[in-house]
């Protein structure tokens, strides 16, 4: 978006027009009061009846459902119906009003249905996949163990990328699951199998922020940053390699 001109560039060579815009704010999901998300009292409310607690991300389904990431009290992801009924779709639920607090939980192992499965620790990110498949990235074992998972369409866990093996590498052209990521802060899947994803600077990658990929074949790979500018002042780089581009914080 350019603030200045008031455009929106969609990214394939279209601009929208910030006054051609729809000026309405319809809420989907959430109330000021009522029983919170997680709670055995919301499970099948209509989700503008439902008091969301610290979203970690949001995406929608291919059926119309918004999925949506709770990173705090509850951990877990849910799924509010075309009908509006909000239920619990993955992430097993502690006991006490807030289960999870001050708690470490690392991913539960691949094949363990969605909802009785830990989801790990202050998820970053939600994507919802062609096939129905719900993407997140949180941490595991500790704060330097950043991983991506998915919920496969049959309703089990799958570790996409990101190792807990405290002797594990950052590394490109490696198999995803084996090596170590940065702070992951945003996915994106697609249809022909990639699964992009931006990851902020950490001692793991040089402190530099990047856009990178899982191919296909599982494979990591960089897409865009990691290369250093001439200084901060400096613009990402109009017309050099993407890859030697300097980030500060990649999002979304």
């Amino acid at each position: 978006f350019d603030p200045g001109n008031g455009v929106v560039h969609k990214g394939d060579g279209q601009t929208l027009s910030g006054g051609a815009m729809a000026k309405t704010l319809n809420t989907l999901a959430g109330a000021y009061s009522g029983p919170r998300i997680g709670s055995p009292e919301a499970e099948g409310k209509d989700g503008m009846e439902v008091a969301f607690d610290y979203l970690g991300g949001f995406d929608r389904g291919p059926d119309g459902s918004l999925f949506t990431l709770v990173a705090f009290n509850e951990r877990g992801i849910f799924r509010t119906a075309p009908d509006g009924k909000t239920t619990r779709y993955a992430g097993a639920r502690g006991t006490g009003d807030r289960p999870y607090e001050n708690q470490i939980y690392p991913l539960s192992p691949d094949g363990t249905p969605a909802k009785e499965a830990k989801l790990g620790n202050e998820p970053t990110a939600l994507a919802v996949g062609p096939d129905g498949s719900v993407y997140w990235a949180a941490y595991g074992a500790s704060s330097n163990n950043y991983f991506i998972a998915r919920i496969t369409p049959d309703g089990k866990v799958q570790r996409v990328a990101g190792s807990d093996d405290p002797q594990a590498k950052w590394a490109d052209d490696k198999p995803a699951a084996q090596t170590r990521l940065g702070g992951v802060k945003g996915i994106l899947p697609t249809a022909d199998g990639t699964i992009y994803f931006s990851e902020r600077g950490t001692a793991y990658n040089g402190y530099h922020a990047r856009v990178r990929k899982i191919t296909p074949t599982g494979l990591t790979a960089t897409v865009a940053g990691g290369g250093s500018d001439a200084s901060e002042n400096e613009d990402l780089g109009d017309g050099e390699p993407a890859r030697d581009a300097s980030f500060g914080i990649a999002y979304g």
